[in-house]
């Protein structure tokens, strides 16, 4: 791409960002790879099988793959709607940007709020795992002083190196979105390819199992409720895929970029982890020991490789979880500028506040990591912390007052902000829901707040058994 043509694409975006009142502040340095490599690393599948292969194993045995496309498939509906509403509304903060705009101000500080703690409590929950992959990688590699003796010398180690990885990727965030791309592209490459190529290699030379094993529960059970619980390891796994859209402010030609980058995460995350659990589930020796004693890959890896060959493992998924850590961070301090800037947080003045040299809301991702830090005060190991909280879950949107009196008071500045130069139709006639007219008139929600027509962006199109969504060239008009 010339100077020439990037420039002209970021004076577009920048002058689509301010049709919804906000003037460029954060740098746009992310591509569409970029993009899609912070949802991925987000989802991380290398994280949650790592951390909950054996729920999944000692609760219905090999049988539990079949959660993986369940889980799958309902997430992507999600992102279906995910992908076509950040289209239309490329602003940092995603879930509560979008709810202001479709919902209302009132219900956006609810939501706002909920995933903003969501985040900073998965942001403690992953750099809480850390240490459960990085210690023995440490101790394979010949440091065995590290986290051995007692089990108050092994929590010691793992609080340090939970609070470590804190302090890093806030430093990183604060240094600036390309930086962070930049760790993250290296990160989603290295674990797709080593994921991928352990798995192959596993199915390839240590098959113990066949492939009919995801039809063995091992002796145990296989009910409906016990199927749902196996589920939750899936649940653990995929989500968070909207953070491509929560960097929108940062990523290029983001109507486009974004959306991709949200379904790509999905279906990259269902083919990566789907081969590897596979891998996994067929190379395990014994099945009924692996279940009895809660195996996870970790585990099958050294029953099948020798030690340097685990530790290589060990190495990868670390890297995983570290590039995981840092997007998650990337995508709450997001959201906390972007409420921030909407007034909707203490201290909302100096959360917003951006850099001008660095372009990134230093004091945001300062206030995320205290509070992340918060639980670390009663650190007892990581099976104690809070799990990477299901935040994907569908929201019902509340049905609108159609009474045009119940407003919000500070829409009315918002209306003189953001629509001064718009005028009402001819021929709109006063009434008792004249208000209501013209704010339609002028293309706006009942709460006052400019809405874009809701015209669907995205063409999803049925050809031979597939579906190909088709993303249309960026239009003026929206």
């Amino acid at each position: 791409m010339s100077a020439t043509t990037e420039q002209a694409g970021g004076e577009r975006d920048s002058a689509d960002l301010a049709q919804f009142g906000y003037k460029q502040e954060l740098k746009r340095g992310l591509g569409t790879f970029s993009s899609f490599a912070v949802a991925f690393s987000y989802i991380s599948p290398s994280t949650g099988i790592f951390t909950l292969f054996a729920l999944g194993l000692t609760t219905i045995g090999g049988v539990f793959i079949w959660t993986w496309p369940v889980v799958a498939a309902g997430q992507f509906v999600i992102a279906m709607n995910f992908a076509e509403v950040s289209s239309h509304y490329p602003i940092a903060g995603s879930v509560f940007q979008w709810t202001k705009y479709l919902a209302g101000r009132r219900y956006a500080w609810f939501s706002g709020w909920t995933y903003l703690f969501a985040g900073i409590l998965t942001v403690t929950a992953v750099i809480a795992t850390i240490p459960l992959a990085l210690i023995p990688a440490l101790n394979g590699l010949g440091w065995h002083s590290l986290g051995t003796g007692s089990s108050s010398d092994l929590l010691h180690a793992q609080l340090w190196v939970a609070v470590i990885t804190l302090v890093v990727i806030t430093v990183l965030n604060i240094y600036g979105v390309r930086l962070v791309a930049l760790i993250n592209n290296t990160g989603v490459v290295f674990e797709i390819l080593g994921m991928f190529v352990f798995a192959l290699i596993l199915m390839a030379f240590h098959d113990h199992q066949g492939f009919n094993v995801v039809t063995k529960s091992a002796g145990l059970h296989v009910t409906g409720s016990t199927f749902l619980v196996a589920m939750f390891m899936s649940l653990f796994v995929i989500y968070g895929f909207d953070t491509a859209s929560t960097l929108s402010e940062e990523t290029r030609d983001p109507r486009r970029a974004a959306p991709k980058a949200v379904l790509f995460s999905i279906i990259g995350a269902f083919i990566i982890g789907g081969v590897f659990l596979l891998g996994t589930l067929i190379s395990i020796p014994n099945l009924g020991t692996a279940v009895k004693n809660g195996w996870g890959p970790a585990q099958i890896i050294e029953a099948n490789f020798s030690a340097p060959f685990a530790t290589i493992y060990l190495l990868v998924v670390s890297a995983a979880i570290f590039v995981c850590c840092l997007s998650i961070m990337a995508a709450t301090i997001r959201l906390c500028f972007g409420m921030s800037r909407d007034n909707q947080l203490p201290l909302s003045g100096l959360l917003s506040r951006v850099a001008p040299t660095l372009h990134t809301p230093i004091w945001s991702c300062v206030a995320v990591a205290v509070l992340a830090a918060v639980p670390l005060l009663q650190y007892s190991g990581a099976h104690a912390q809070a799990d990477r909280p299901a935040a994907q879950l569908p929201c019902r949107v509340p049905e609108r007052d159609p009474d045009p009196v119940d407003r919000v008071r500070g829409d009315r500045a918002d209306r003189r902000r953001l629509l001064r130069d718009h005028r009402p139709e001819q021929g709109v006639h006063a009434g008792r829901h004249s208000g209501r007219r013209r704010r339609a008139a002028r293309g706006l929600s009942p709460r006052g707040l400019a809405v874009p027509p809701l015209r669907s962006r995205i063409s999803w199109r049925l050809s031979g058994g597939s579906v190909t969504a088709v993303f249309p060239a960026w239009r003026k008009d929206i």
